[in-house]
């Protein structure tokens, strides 16, 4: 998955038909449609009873869709946990039926009720799978009144018992045929041995699949554009505005579980990207495990297959975030966040945050587990990206380069790995203003201003205004204005000693660049582009200035 789900989120584009399925298939606690009430069932095939509660053994007892053409008596069915084999059929369950041409009856089937199929008039086509029938299991009439074309495959060990059962069951006419056939069987599917995965020296951690860290809120941002948003030098801020940082993370799908392969029997979805078979519920899991774009076909009848089936990996994996922060930025209090990026906010009982000083942890006891990751329907949508983000304050003790840090660190499985997130400045420069007589004498007590253009915004219209970040009186001349980032700025002389006029205001812009924790470039000029007769030190980050007071 390289588009996030917010982040992308990468929305399946899959056909009408096949997003129900997915769409269904995301509920594990729904596998594969089943509900159940008491001893009674029902999935996609069609409804069963409980028989006998510890052989795990049901009956099928109706089909779900009486207009469909296709009948089929699984072999098995899912309830939960445990898997119930289907061993019988009802009396009468498909009698009369004038829709069903196809009927399949499964492997573990050992009775079929009387008239079970009596009257089908257009079954033309029947495959028995199971070698458990005999004559006193198969009911009266069972097979009577069917198409007079039917042909009925039955398994090629079985021919002659099996064409005298049915005969006996109704399968009378001249052109009924009975065809012995080669079974496969689903039951106890042949599944490829699929070594369960221990992370250690051996078999590290996989790296995330991305993780990032910024100046500014990424949170929302799709993985393919976190190159071109995130920030790490940052040149705008000035003294008392608010910083925020950010950092997004997706883990591996190997984090998670592994894939395996195995025969199987039924419909299944083949991804049009990869070629595999899946069932609709693994198919779902792989397309939030890779950066499929969810595009497939659905089989409509049931086939011999080799399916492509997920394994989940449920070992908790332990994942903290780190933040260091440099003295010049103050960690704002009850500002942090923790987002699922496909369901907004995270609620912070679900994960601990600790500030110590200048350092900022995140900490998520199990990132696989709710409401971070989860496989139900109710639950984040399978691996979204999960994100963090604070506020800082720039405050009086910043330089001309204030670089913070961070990483993110996780554990699982007795293996550990560390993601160093990279380094992220913000530049500030320092206007030292020297106040001084028409001879060059210092000038103690004068008061000055200074202020900074922001855009403020009423709906879509922004508005520039000078807004005031600091007041200061000098002190044998001399005023430290800290904390300037690039903009545009007006200084002014609010009161000037007795027997000194106040100077006029002065508006200028400061313009300046920063990389790898320096600042590469500094200059101040007025608002006409003229150069000040000021001095600036890339440096130091000090612009030099003088207000003369006649």
């Amino acid at each position: 998955m390289k588009n996030t789900l917010k982040t992308k989120r990468k929305e399946l584009t899959v056909i009408i038909t096949i997003v129900m399925l997915v769409v269904t298939a995301i509920s594990i606690a729904k596998l594969l449609g089943t509900t159940f009430a008491g001893n009674t069932f029902e999935d996609a095939n069609g409804g069963y009873i409980i028989t006998d509660g510890e052989k795990l053994e049901a009956q099928f007892t109706e089909v779900s869709n009486k207009s469909a053409a296709l009948a089929v008596v699984p072999d098995t069915i899912q309830i939960n946990e445990q898997k119930f084999k289907v061993t019988s059929i009802k009396d009468n369950v498909l009698k009369d039926n004038k829709k069903v041409k196809k009927l399949i009856i499964g492997s573990n089937v050992k009775k079929i009720g009387k008239k079970a199929f009596y009257g089908c008039k257009n079954l033309k086509t029947i495959v028995i799978k199971t070698s458990n029938l005999t004559s006193t299991s198969v009911k009266a009439d069972a097979f009577k009144g069917l198409n007079a074309k039917v042909v009925v495959n039955v398994p090629e060990n079985k021919l002659a018992a099996y064409k005298k059962i049915l005969k006996a069951k109704g399968l009378i006419g001249k052109k009924q045929k009975v065809v012995g056939k080669k079974m496969e069987i689903e039951e106890d599917k042949k599944e490829e041995e699929v070594p369960e995965v221990t992370f250690g020296p051996d078999h590290p951690l996989p790296d995330p699949e991305y993780a990032a860290a910024s100046i500014g809120d990424i949170t929302k941002a799709g993985s393919n554009y976190l190159e071109q948003v995130k920030v790490t030098d940052a040149k705008e801020y000035s003294v008392g505005d608010e910083i925020t940082f950010s950092a997004t993370m997706c883990m591996h799908p190997d984090i998670y579980g592994r894939w395996g392969k195995r025969e199987a029997y039924g419909r299944y979805m083949q991804c049009h990207m990869h070629g595999e078979k899946f069932s609709a519920n693994d198919f779902a899991i792989h397309v939030a495990m890779t950066d499929c774009p969810g595009s497939g076909v659905f089989t409509m009848v049931d086939e011999t297959y080799t399916e492509t089936y997920w394994i989940p990996d449920e070992s908790p994996c332990r994942a903290v975030f780190r933040f260091t922060l440099p003295e010049g930025l103050s960690y704002k209090e009850n500002t942090i966040k923790l987002w699922n990026i496909d369901y907004g906010e995270v609620d912070s009982s679900a994960y601990k945050k600790e500030v110590s000083g200048q350092v900022l942890t995140i900490t998520i006891d199990d990132i696989k587990a709710v409401p971070f990751f989860g496989y139900d329907a109710d639950a984040p949508h399978f691996r979204a990206p999960i994100s963090i983000l604070f506020n800082t304050e720039m405050n009086g003790s910043i330089t001309a380069a204030n670089t913070a840090s961070a990483t993110v660190s996780y554990s699982c499985g007795g293996a550990e790995k560390t993601i160093d997130l990279g380094k992220f400045s913000v530049y500030s420069s320092t206007l030292q203003l020297k106040n001084t007589d028409a001879s060059g004498n210092a000038i103690t007590g004068s008061k000055f201003a200074l202020y900074k253009e922001k855009v403020t915004y009423t709906g879509n219209i922004g508005t520039a205004k000078f807004h005031k970040i600091a007041e200061l009186t000098s002190t044998d001349g001399m005023l430290e204005f800290k904390g300037l980032g690039a903009g545009r700025y007006k200084l002014v002389q609010v009161s000037a000693p007795e027997g000194y006029k106040k100077a006029g205001s002065t508006r200028f812009n400061i313009s300046m660049d920063g990389k790898d924790g320096s600042i590469t470039s500094l200059a101040v000029k007025y608002d006409t582009g003229a150069n000040l007769p000021w001095t600036s030190d890339t440096r130091t980050g000090v612009i030099s200035a003088i207000v003369t007071n006649q």
